[in-house]
């Protein structure tokens, strides 16, 4: 099924019908392709005949061209039969394995397909990835907002014990100022 979505998404140019080459005889008499011995017809020409929505039709085609359309015509009878024969498959699927495996299997081949084409990622692939890059954004949101707690328990508790240093400090600077005051109070004694 893989190659067969490959080429109907490979952006070929196509035209319906036949390219038929063909020799023609003029109505002149002293024409080569009158004579008796050895005529030789003119041309090639080369004419597209078609049908659509049921009506026969036909363009004349310049040699030049003759080579292109051909080549079209060819495209259009390969995207008929290939479509024909991805119909079947996906018939045959449906009925083997229902109609949302069947889908599933098809949206996925024909994503893997433009992206190949595109170099674009498919829609899945995006969609995955941009989950995984959203949960790793939360997880790592969680973590920064854990340390974040960690960090003013932190600043709290270094806080406190400045607090409680600081007053310790300031009870012993007074505790010096009076010992000092005394020291000098009992060297004035003696």
């Amino acid at each position: 099924m893989k190659d067969k979505i490959a080429i109907m998404l490979n952006g070929k140019l196509m035209l319906p019908g036949t390219l038929a080459e063909y020799y023609n005889v003029c109505g002149k008499t002293p024409c080569r392709c009158k004579d008796k011995d050895n005529p030789q017809k003119h041309g090639p020409y080369f004419q597209l005949s078609y049908n659509l929505r049921d009506k026969n039709s036909s363009i004349s085609v310049k040699k030049r061209d003759a080579e292109l359309i051909r080549q079209m015509t060819d495209n259009y009878r390969i995207h008929v039969q290939n479509t024909q024969d991805l119909s079947l498959e996906l018939l045959e699927l449906y009925k083997n394995e229902g109609y949302q495996t069947m889908i599933d299997k098809y949206e996925r081949l024909i994503e893997h397909e433009i992206s190949k084409k595109t170099g674009a990622r498919p829609e899945s692939a995006v969609l995955r990835e941009t989950k995984t890059s959203l949960e790793k954004w939360k997880n790592k949101s969680i973590e920064r907002r854990i340390e974040i707690e960690k960090l003013k328990v932190k600043v709290r508790d270094l806080s406190a014990s400045r607090d409680n240093w600081k007053s310790k400090a300031v009870q012993t600077g007074t505790a010096v100022k009076e010992l000092q005051a005394e020291v000098l109070t009992l060297k004035k004694n003696s």
